[in-house]
């Protein structure tokens, strides 16, 4: 969202970037976003990734049991931000799956979060990602 020129005007929306659930891309993010010292952000997909004939999430179809994303910002203004999956959760061997929370940062730049299903007990897990 662009703030308005004025203090009466219109704010300005612009999409950066629209997820597919195509080739591991992820699908309905439902959380939060938070942003490194770089611009880049980073979020959770509650669906999307690799979803595997194993998984859990496989009822689902290509959809998978979600994802953790990268979006830096173009090298120029006004060009494509660039998408990378860090995570693709699969819910299997005690992992998690369906993460639906938003992610914390600290400072080392490590990544942490929560889902809502998978885990030993199949009731979610807390998770930690260092991209």
């Amino acid at each position: 969202m662009t703030p308005p020129a004025t203090p009466d005007g219109t704010w300005i929306e612009t999409t950066i970037y629209n997820f597919t659930a195509i080739n591991g891309d992820g699908a309905f993010p439902t959380a939060g976003l938070v942003m490194d010292k770089n611009g880049v952000l980073y979020g959770t997909t509650t669906y999307g990734g690799s979803a595997t004939s194993g998984s859990p999430c496989f009822y689902y179809g290509p959809t998978g049991c979600g994802t953790a994303f990268a979006l830096t910002p173009p090298a120029t203004p006004g060009g494509d931000w660039s998408e990378t999956i860090l995570h693709s959760f699969t819910g299997q061997n005690g992992e998690g799956s369906v993460p639906m929370t938003g992610l914390s940062l600290n400072s080392s730049g490590a990544l942490f979060g929560t889902t809502s299903a998978g885990g030993t007990a199949g009731k979610g897990t807390i998770f930690a990602i260092n991209p």
